[in-house]
């Protein structure tokens, strides 16, 4: 079925080319045209503080209500309303046929556009501490550091020590979480320090707004994907000095939008809310560990893997109007489709430019198996960076959440293009980037040495070859190999221990660029006919 609406700002007609099951009713996102602008806009002081301190419009026409009459109207035709979005200038809703029929004739609706979406979560697997690898940091610093710190492999591989040593650990900074659930969070050894010190701020529960016990009581056994997410942000056992997060002094607002009993259409509108409610608060740093593409529990609802263009999806526009036009700052995982050949490419709104969307890498650098690639037909590269993650991207995703809280403590004025660019220029790959790590895993000290104006970046080199390239007075024990069939798609990715102080590498067929990665420089070989 093919549904039609006139085009607008930021909503264009979509033509799926896709059958599914006729039902009853159906799920519509219901445009407006107008809105109520006599109305206070619902935002909050802090949201026009981070706006002047931005230079952004402080007062914008998303932010004012749908229009009371409209929605009357609505309901008038037992319409049932699931949300109401001022971003979008809609609402969601189930359509029978005649209902359909009677909205297409209202000249106050702009437009109907039938959602077609299906959601897998990154990860539900539990990852229990002592699973976890837990590395003593060995270096010298100031009085406050303490040298026998012990942290999470991931953050010893971004270099966690330039932060440390510049007591750079989210203070000051507001951090919004998107997720499944946050059972347990009250009683987790990790997260005491935000609890007592009372900076979890605020919870929404879209999935159950009634309910008020929102870390004791479980409802599924996903309802702790969040807490572990959380801990990945800001995580820290104090008793035992063991950091797994960076920014553990972060203050946090945590929204519910995904339930674990089943997958379904509406997850899609309540994170739609979600990014709603945490711009109103003032809260611009912002992770969801959750992607949406194919698992929906009806396979009829599901997108398809040449829908993720970054455009396609409501969540998209929302996460692209959250970035653009609001001054958030969103980190989104990548999804963990990459070995499974019907589908392999990142979940949306990870497809879209403007979120920094976040792969795995195993502990060299190489994307782990699982991690989704970014698709062929972009005209940019997803994923933007990668890093250590051994149980799914919905963990890496908060490492360079809790990584970009340091760096907004230092300087809070740093908009999403500002993060990205420091973020790029510090990563392990910079600057031959690819579809399946993006730049790399960043580093701290790199980063603030960017924000410092005295950028350190490891030497590049572009050379030609035809047949083969052979390295001379190799530095480290090891070369990272990328082979590509353009100058970002991955072919093929392996790593080469070095024995010798040379190293040959001969080009396969059909591959047109090669990045070879060692400690001291980063060389990107253009293969010639």
């Amino acid at each position: 079925m093919i549904t039609k609406f006139k085009e607008s700002a930021f909503f264009f007609i979509l033509l799926f080319g896709l059958s599914h099951v006729m039902q009853a009713q159906q799920k519509f996102w219901v445009f407006f045209d107008e809105r109520e602008t006599n109305a206070a806009p619902a935002i909050s002081g802090e949201t026009i503080e981070n706006r002047r301190m931005l230079q952004l419009q402080e007062i914008q026409t998303s932010d004012f209500p749908l229009k009371k009459t409209y929605i009357d109207s609505l309901q008038s035709l037992d319409i049932e309303i699931h949300r109401q979005s001022r971003w979008l200038n809609a609402v969601s809703a189930e359509l029978t046929p005649e209902q359909k029929r009677k909205l297409s004739e209202i000249s106050f609706v702009k437009g109907l556009r039938e959602i077609i979406v299906g959601t897998c979560l990154e990860a539900r697997a539990h990852i229990p501490l002592e699973a976890r690898a837990h590395i003593p940091l060995e270096a010298q610093a100031h009085d406050d550091f303490k040298p026998d710190l012990r942290v999470d492999y991931a953050l010893k591989q971004m270099g966690v020590e330039g932060f440390l040593f510049n007591n750079l650990d989210g203070t000051g900074v507001n951090i919004g979480v998107i997720d499944v659930g946050f059972y347990g969070l009250e009683k987790d050894p990790a997260l005491a320090h935000a609890v007592e010190s009372q900076r979890i701020k605020a919870v929404h529960d879209y999935i159950n707004p009634a309910k008020v016990n929102h870390f004791d009581e479980k409802e599924t056994d996903s309802d702790f994907h969040g807490t572990e997410v959380l801990k990945a942000i800001g995580g820290k056992i104090e008793s035992e000095d063991i950091l797994l997060g960076i920014s553990n002094k972060a203050s946090f607002y945590l929204a519910r939008t995904d339930s674990g009993k089943r997958e379904f259409r509406a997850e899609e509108d309540n994170w739609v809310a979600a990014i709603e409610w945490l711009d109103s608060l003032g809260v611009r740093l912002v992770n969801t560990s959750l992607g949406y593409g194919s698992g929906f529990t009806d396979p009829n609802e599901s997108y398809l893997p040449e829908n993720m263009d970054g455009k396609t999806s409501v969540i998209s526009k929302a996460a692209t109007l959250a970035v653009r036009e609001k001054g958030m700052i969103l980190v989104v995982s990548a999804g963990n489709e990459g070995e499974n050949p019907a589908w392999q490419v990142v979940s949306t709104p990870g497809d879209a430019y403007e979120p920094i969307t976040v792969g795995a890498s195993d502990q060299h650098g190489l994307k782990m198996d699982y991690s989704s690639i970014g698709p062929d037909f972009l005209p940019y590269v997803k994923p933007d960076v990668a890093c250590y993650a051994l149980y799914g991207t919905s963990f890496a995703a908060p490492l360079i959440t809790g990584y970009i809280g340091a760096l907004l403590q230092l300087k809070p004025d740093l908009k999403s293009e500002d993060i990205k660019e420091v973020l790029f220029k510090s990563g392990d790959m910079y600057p031959f980037p690819n579809n399946y790590v993006g730049y790399g895993f960043p580093n701290a000290l790199k980063s603030l040495s960017i924000l410092l104006g005295q950028e350190i970046i490891k030497m590049s080199v572009r050379i030609k070859a035809k047949d083969s390239y052979e390295l001379k007075d190799i530095k480290g024990a090891q070369v990272l190999v990328f082979h590509k069939t353009s100058p970002t798609l991955v072919n093929e990715q392996f790593r080469k221990e070095i024995k010798k102080k040379t190293f040959k590498i001969e080009r396969p067929e059909g591959i047109t660029h090669t990045t070879l990665v060692l400690a001291d420089r980063n060389i990107e070989i253009e293969w010639e006919d």
